[in-house]
């Protein structure tokens, strides 16, 4: 049984989950709007379930994105507002800081330290990859990358696949100021009831004029298929 844990870029509501495309064998454990803090108690109730231990070959880990997205929503709209109280109230809370995120993340990794394949870095926030959400993404990427070398976890980097991406095919969209999530907290819900088939994800984000995502965060088929590629390749390699 190999887990793959993290929030909705794992659960693929709205977009395309990578594990769709593991096959067999892959448990998706993905929370949307889940965080490090929310995280760490999924993992530990997760492990301390019977017989669970014994049965998990593999981990996967992919967090981070909410601890930077949602205190951004939060003022983003007084709808989003309202929205992101809610999930601080279930427990999905974002760190404070940087240093709260790395706290964090090192107890998820010792939780699941003998079984952990891979940790999959932040992806873009938004597809304008010069923007002040991906300089912060990036600040947290490091963080992960930094355990991961200390851990000698395999350290699968997608953000960087993305801007690669985004450079390479941005000419070809002829766009401006590229879609992001809307200030009405209601498209996002109707994404996560239709945008969630591979024909649909490719549909909206051409009409977005979009590459990796549907929406500046949620991946789209193609993202969803290039990272479960590069986690099977780190499977592989570790096993």
């Amino acid at each position: 049984m190999f887990v793959c844990f993290g929030d909705s870029i794992t659960e693929g509501k709205p977009g395309v989950s990578y594990v769709r495309y593991l096959g067999e064998g892959f448990i998706n454990k993905g929370l949307g709007g889940d965080t490090v803090i929310g995280l760490k108690k999924r993992v530990e109730d997760f492990l301390n379930a019977e017989n669970t231990v014994d049965k998990l070959e593999g981990a996967i880990i992919e967090i981070g994105t909410n601890d930077i997205l949602l205190p951004f929503l939060k003022s983003y709209s007084s709808g989003w507002a309202k929205v992101v109280d809610k999930i601080i109230e279930s427990g999905r809370i974002p760190s404070k800081n940087i240093d709260e995120f790395e706290k964090y993340y090192r107890e998820i990794v010792s939780l699941v330290s003998d079984k952990l394949l891979c940790a999959i870095s932040i992806p873009c926030i938004g597809e304008d990859i010069e923007g002040e959400m991906n300089r912060k993404v990036e600040k947290y990427n490091e963080v992960i990358k930094s355990i991961c070398h200390e851990k000698k976890i395999t350290y699968v980097d997608f953000n960087l696949w993305q801007k690669n991406m985004i450079k390479k095919e941005i000419n070809n969209f002829n766009r401006g100021k590229s879609y992001f999530v809307s200030k009405e907290p209601f498209v996002m819900v109707m994404d996560s009831i239709f945008v969630v088939s591979p024909l649909m994800t490719t549909f909206v984000s051409k009409l977005r004029r979009l590459i990796t995502t549907i929406d500046g965060v949620h991946l789209n088929s193609f993202a969803a298929k290039e990272l479960a590629k590069m986690v099977k390749e780190s499977i592989i390699k570790n096993s």
